[in-house]
């Protein structure tokens, strides 16, 4: 019985060192451009871009003009914030999860490891 114990460890150690070979020397990915977790398409700004007047010299045009520009700024701005913070909490979950799958494979390891040397007692 305890023969078979460490065959099935010596097994179990092999198919582990091939997993984690494996696991460690995969070649770099391509990603699949159509691989999302986005329910829907990410809204585009929406903004309506100011039009040039003719000319400086219709004072209600110039003023119309430059109070176009200053609120498409403004929006501009509300929606590159927003996007930001997107990103930044996209950024935060992405990042949790690297941490979480590389904690994953740490402990993968170390139980193989663990388990090899109980097997070569």
């Amino acid at each position: 019985m305890k023969n078979l114990l460490k065959g099935f460890l010596a097994l179990a150690l092999v198919v582990g060192v091939a997993n984690t070979t494996l696991a460690e020397e995969q070649p770099e990915r391509v990603l699949d451009p159509n691989t999302t977790h986005l329910t829907q398409e990410y809204p585009e700004a929406g903004l309506v871009v100011p039009k040039v007047p003719g000319s400086a010299e219709n004072n209600e045009e110039v003023m119309a003009y430059v109070a176009a520009v200053q609120e498409y700024m403004k929006n501009a701005q509300l929606y590159i914030d927003g996007a930001t913070v997107d990103l930044n909490n996209i950024a935060e979950k992405r990042n949790k999860a690297i941490t979480e799958a590389n904690q994953v494979a740490a402990d993968y390891n170390k139980f193989f490891e663990a388990n090899a040397k109980d097997a070569k007692k």
